[in-house]
């Protein structure tokens, strides 16, 4: 993770949004439905979970910080927030 925060930086690019199933496998360390990461280029990485799924992805990853969405306009918009 922290060599692509670094390749970021690097491009002046402020955050990643990850929604491709094998690269959120490999950051996130576990396969999911919904696949749903940001990673910003400062500070720690954001995973949204639909509403209902947040207590088990809690217990399938390393990252601490879940955000839970209803459908995909809640998601751009905490996205939006959270960047």
């Amino acid at each position: 993770m922290d060599h692509f925060k670094k390749k970021l930086k690097r491009r002046n690019i402020d955050a990643a949004m990850i929604r491709v199933q094998s690269t959120y496998t490999y950051f996130v360390g576990t396969k999911w439905l919904r696949p749903a990461l940001l990673v910003p280029a400062e500070g720690d990485p954001v995973l949204f979970a639909a509403r209902g799924e947040e207590e088990e992805l809690a217990n399938r990853t390393w990252i601490n910080n879940i955000v839970m969405f209803t459908d995909g306009g809640d998601l751009m918009a905490k996205v939006f927030r959270y960047h």
